[in-house]
């Protein structure tokens, strides 16, 4: 019972370490998040974040909470409203319900329609950065309860209409707006071959996706030398096995500094080439030199990654941690580790960047 006692006092830790990463008023918290397309990652500081999630809780007794967000040059991102009991107070993350209105840096509108149970719902605008509307999709019921898109009208860069009532030809863009894929729509869904291609210097990268009503086949892709590559993502997150937090607490905790003062959390950024080699490790906050050391030569020596795959190619990139934390407890030892990559290089879709997350490992000193 007593290791189960010391990995509950563990992950009770852990849950809570990340509080520090927003900041509570009165009656609001502030979230600060790197944008990933989605809900946001939260980060340590105003810094590294991209914008700012406020949540107000002065109704949280009520069923919904007002939440506003901000880019950092002032200019609102996105006003709504989310489900209260749905936030997670530490991450940041909420499940919207009702109308909400999103924003491009430049203040014109960017997204507008509307939530059911933190679900889309009904007729969703997309405009493009200029002002000029890009898309209409409705989210429609299916019959397990869900909702799934459907394609209405489509428009391209010059206001051409180029879907109409759900058929015709539609773009997809990443998060820069640049083209990434066009192909055909028949009655609202996707059929047939959808190409794209990537210009990203000196590379350039081919690749089609294969549709039959709205199901994906298959994809493959081609590099500027004709090699053919399969992929299931188009993006796909540079990651390691659980070996590392492993590897971690052996070399690590063989450091007597770390063993006397209980726990350390270092923060850590490197550079992972295409053949899943690290190089270039840094320390972001400041440690003894004997401990960055030693941390630097555990990601080196580990020789575990498997690097980040863009289309199926792989590419070089930037691995940040954005938290390590070892915890040495009564004879025990426990480590959790969270990264996020970033492009060295323009062009990847940084829209389906992943964070990783290991779970807490807990074993005998």
């Amino acid at each position: 019972m007593r290791p189960l006692f010391i990995l509950k006092c563990i992950i009770f830790f852990v849950a809570f370490f990340p509080l520090a990463n927003f900041v509570k008023g009165q009656d609001t918290i502030k979230y600060f998040l790197k944008d990933n397309g989605r809900n946001g990652v939260v980060v340590n500081d105003a810094e590294n974040a991209d914008f700012v999630r406020i949540v107000s809780t002065s109704k949280l007794s009520e069923k919904n909470l007002d939440v506003n967000e901000y880019y950092k040059n002032g200019r609102l991102k996105f006003k709504g409203t989310g489900i209260a009991s749905t936030l997670d107070k530490v991450k940041g993350q909420i499940s919207y319900e009702g109308n909400t209105i999103d924003f491009f840096p430049n203040g014109k509108r960017k997204i507008i329609g509307s939530y059911r149970n933190g679900e889309r719902n009904g007729l969703v605008y997309y405009y493009y950065p200029e002002g000029g509307l890009y898309l209409t999709m409705n989210y429609k019921d299916d019959w397990h309860g869900a909702t799934f898109p459907i394609v209405e009208e489509c428009y391209d860069r010059n206001g051409a209409q180029i879907c109409i009532k759900g058929n015709g030809v539609a773009i997809e863009y990443d998060e820069q707006f640049n083209e990434r894929l066009r192909g055909p729509v028949k009655k609202g869904l996707r059929e047939g071959e959808w190409d794209g291609q990537l210009f990203w210097d000196p590379d350039t990268i081919k690749y089609k996706y294969f549709y039959k009503n709205n199901g994906k086949l298959s994809s493959e892709s081609v590099d500027q030398f004709g090699k053919h590559y399969r992929f299931e993502k188009s993006y796909a997150e540079a990651h390691t096995e659980n070996d590392l937090p492993y590897f971690m607490i052996d070399s690590i905790s063989k450091d007597r500094s770390i063993l006397s003062s209980g726990g350390v959390s270092p923060r850590i950024k490197f550079v992972l080439d295409k053949t899943g080699q690290v190089t270039k490790v840094e320390i972001i906050n400041p440690f003894p030199d004997t401990l960055m050391n030693t941390i630097k030569q555990s990601f080196i020596n580990a020789k575990i990654w498997v690097p980040t795959k863009l289309y199926g190619m792989p590419v070089e990139t930037e691995v940040q941690t954005s938290s390590i934390l070892i915890v040495f407890i009564k004879g025990y030892k426990a480590i959790m580790l969270e990264y996020y990559t970033t492009a060295l290089k323009n062009g990847i879709p940084m829209s389906e960047f992943e964070r990783q997350h290991f779970l807490q490992l807990l074993t005998p000193k």
